[in-house]
């Protein structure tokens, strides 16, 4: 996570200066191939092909986190948004906040808003970044490690208009998303999913929207991670994804499925 932080930021870098497109989707894509590509064991994609082809983002997708036994897991709702030139997160819509907040409610997970960052976003952090030094373990700032990849609850931005949201407005709020993963939230039990669960949870309380608890892995679910082939209605109907084109909720394009503590 860190490695792919920096890598964000460089690329987002250079695409300002040299003037080439580089999206959210794209950049998200990204991600998933390089897990994939250096931990094929612990994650698996599934690509939604169903009938709202047409209506689902790019940039948007499930993040399945499993533990090493595959019985238990819990979901992640993810809406990714790349900073612009402008310093602000220019594709932000504000109707997409309950969206993502309702669909992660219905399936026990939690949303977030995972935000692709690179230099102008320094201004509007540091002052109240520096200030933060306490809430998570980071001892002293980098900014392409911890700020390339940054996460926020989705429930923390509810109420900014469409393309308003500033780094500035999340300082106090958003995270390096490399933080739950750190080993240092290692619990008593050793349970790599109940330290994920932790580090999420620890950070959520101002939100509405709090999971109960991991979840017993569904014999589907289970059957697709352990790599089993099984019907895109049936990822669709364990998921509670809804298969009609006239509705409007989240609507993902891929899942990533991640086996924490590696694969078993």
């Amino acid at each position: 996570m860190q490695n792919q932080s920096t890598q964000v930021w460089n690329d987002l870098q250079d695409a300002d200066m040299l003037g080439s497109p580089y999206y959210e989707d794209t950049v998200t894509q990204s991600l998933a191939l390089h897990l994939n590509r250096h931990h094929p064991a612990e994650n698996r994609v599934h690509i939604f092909t169903g009938p709202r082809k047409e209506s689902r983002n790019g940039s948007d997708f499930i993040w399945l986190l499993f533990d090493p036994s595959l019985s238990r897991y819990f979901p992640v709702a993810v809406q990714a948004k790349r900073l612009y030139p402008s310093g602000r997160y220019d594709a932000f819509k504000a109707h997409q906040v309950a969206k993502i907040t309702t669909y992660a409610k219905v399936i026990g997970g939690f949303p977030i808003y995972l935000l692709y960052n690179y230099p102008p976003m320094v201004a509007g952090l540091w002052k109240v970044w520096s200030s933060r030094r306490s809430d998570w373990p980071v001892s002293a700032l980098d900014y392409p490690r911890d700020l390339g990849l940054t996460y926020v609850y989705a429930d923390l931005v509810s109420g900014i208009g469409d393309g308003k949201l500033d780094p500035s407005d999340i300082a106090a709020t958003c995270f390096p998303m490399w933080t739950p993963f750190c080993h240092c939230h290692a619990t008593a039990s050793g349970d790599p999913l109940e330290n994920v669960w932790e580090a999420f949870t620890s950070w959520s309380k101002p939100i509405e929207t709090m999971p109960d608890g991991p979840q017993e892995t569904p014999q589907l679910l289970m059957q697709w991670k352990q790599g089993g082939e099984v019907s895109e209605d049936g990822l669709r109907e364990v998921m509670r994804l809804p298969v009609g084109k006239g509705d409007e909720g989240f609507a993902p394009s891929f899942m990533l499925g991640t086996t924490l503590g590696g694969p078993r």
